[in-house]
């Protein structure tokens, strides 16, 4: 088995590469070669660390992969393997896998953290040999919420909009949660915090409303939620941001969250006043040292 990175290959072969990766998934997958350009560019994951792997000169494997600072850390995100099936359980995954942890090696990486579907009891099982963790579990959770169900009287608090980078800045933000929940991950979401009468920031959020053909919100996905637990209690802060979301879309709206870390408290308050869940990962790390 051959293994390139991506900047070695065609467009046409990264593309094949991931379908047939992917084919039979859990998920739907498939993606044509602007869409998997885009997930690129908006996850920024690197062609030039990540890789494809090739037998008798047809590409069958693929890893995807980037590398971040996170808090004082360099950490590395798998952002999707997948093995064309005639493939799977023949020792290909591994090999790939190996030629990650060395590209790893060689960029100082000190954490390595995938995702993988709560179902995908082979691929856990696969990681774990390897030598990943699991560490959280994550929430796809959803509601249709009603623009008047969250009316909050006595408000003491506002909500102001900021940048999503503008959340890096904040003394009590956290990096260490998934890849894709992370601010540069969402350039082109939206945020905002959380303040008392005092101009204090209690909390932040950071999600993307999605629109409909005619350009109306009709859903809205939630990529992290933070608050300093001493200033506001959390369910007041997840009912200002819920009604914050809800407010002037109309009559219902769909609010879910994506990936969403199981040990942040807001999971259960979610759960409490309605949130149904829908899918479920595990998130797992290695440590490269």
């Amino acid at each position: 088995m051959e293994m390139k990175k991506l900047t070695q290959c065609t467009l046409a072969e990264i593309t094949e590469a991931w379908n047939k990766g992917f084919e039979g998934y859990l998920m739907p997958a498939t993606m044509d070669p602007h869409s998997l350009i885009k997930k690129m560019a908006g996850e920024e994951l690197s062609a030039d660390q990540s890789i494809v792997s090739f037998i008798e000169g047809k590409p069958i494997g693929i890893i995807l992969t980037g590398m971040r600072q996170e808090a004082g850390r360099k950490v590395a995100w798998n952002g999707g393997t997948g093995v064309a099936p005639a493939y799977r359980g023949k020792g290909a995954a591994i090999k790939m896998m190996e030629a990650l942890f060395e590209i790893y090696r060689k960029n100082n990486v000190s954490t390595a953290t995938l995702e993988a579907l709560e179902k995908n009891e082979r691929a856990i099982a696969l990681y774990k040999k390897l030598g990943y963790e699991v560490k959280d579990h994550l929430l796809f959770l959803s509601k249709k919420i009603k623009s008047d169900e969250l009316f909050l009287q006595n408000n003491e608090w506002t909500i102001q909009t900021v940048l999503p980078e503008q959340l890096a800045h904040l003394d009590f933000y956290t990096s260490i949660i998934p890849w894709q929940c992370q601010w540069q991950s969402l350039k082109h979401g939206e945020a905002f915090v959380v303040k008392d009468q005092a101009e204090n920031i209690a909390g932040y959020g950071l999600y993307r409303k999605v629109l409909n053909s005619a350009g109306k919100v009709e859903k809205v996905n939630i990529y992290d939620m933070n608050y300093q637990h001493e200033k506001i209690e959390g369910t007041d802060f997840t009912r200002q941001f819920l009604s914050y979301l809800v407010t002037d879309v109309g009559d219902t709206i769909e609010v879910s969250t994506f990936n969403f870390p199981a040990k942040n408290t807001i999971a259960a308050v979610l759960l409490e006043i309605g949130f149904e869940k829908k899918l479920g990962q595990v998130y797992m790390e290695k440590m490269m040292g």
